[in-house]
């Protein structure tokens, strides 16, 4: 699909991970770390670029998936895999500050590459919720078009992820000041009114599965 290769995907793996007890990008994914296996996901649904996000614990993620500090501030061709995958890291060193200012992190660094790379949206997904497969992604893609601003998958009426912001809302993300209570990405989607935001049935629960404790964790990796 050509538009998937337009949107790059921002991973957010900044948090601590204190339910998880550790961080959930470097959780066991039959024997691969969970944060490449979200990459690898999105590989094979024909995205081509992914930007994550990583918070205090970013040695930890180099330790264990040395590519990552090549990538980081720049794109990097991630070795080893089937499909042509690039990867930028961006390090929020002050994650406290809320998902947003890791959000606004990504989204700066894409803005300063838009001369190279012409991306027309963005998708921004928390690495704890499990990618969503190619036909829901498809279909978000295709909503973004003319006066929608962001597009965002819902499912039994529960929205999910991954959020599909387009360029203009981007630039209108990265006016805002952080400290801004009303600097959050669900605070600001509230705002859209009208066509500017899509809400898009689709058949995928993993839009609003959380992965936030072991327990959840194991019954997950039994099932998937």
């Amino acid at each position: 699909n050509q538009s998937l290769k337009k949107f790059p995907l921002v991973i957010l793996a900044a948090g601590q991970g204190s339910r998880m007890k550790g961080s959930k990008g470097l959780l066991d994914y039959k024997g691969k770390p969970w944060l490449m296996e979200q990459v690898r996901r999105f590989s094979e649904t024909g995205g081509e670029s992914c930007v994550v996000v990583l918070g205090k614990d970013h040695k930890d993620y180099f330790k264990k998936i040395s590519f990552l500090e090549k990538a980081g501030g720049q794109w990097s061709e991630i070795p080893g895999f089937e499909k042509p995958m690039k990867l930028a890291v961006v390090i929020n060193e002050n994650p406290e500050r809320g998902q947003f200012s890791s959000v606004v992190l990504a989204l700066q660094f894409l803005a300063k590459c838009k001369a190279t790379f012409n991306w027309t949206g963005v998708l921004v997904h928390p690495v704890d919720v499990p990618l969503a497969d190619r036909n829901t992604l498809e279909t978000v893609g295709a909503k973004l078009k003319g006066s929608v601003k962001a597009v965002l998958p819902v499912c039994q009426g529960i929205g999910g992820h991954p959020v599909l912001l387009s360029g203009g809302f981007v630039m209108n993300l990265l006016s805002l000041q952080i400290e801004d209570p009303e600097s959050r990405l669900d605070v600001q989607l509230r705002l859209l009114h009208g066509t500017q935001i899509e809400r898009v049935p689709v058949d995928d629960e993993r839009i609003f599965k959380n992965l936030n404790t072991p327990e959840e964790w194991e019954v997950f990796t039994k099932k998937n």
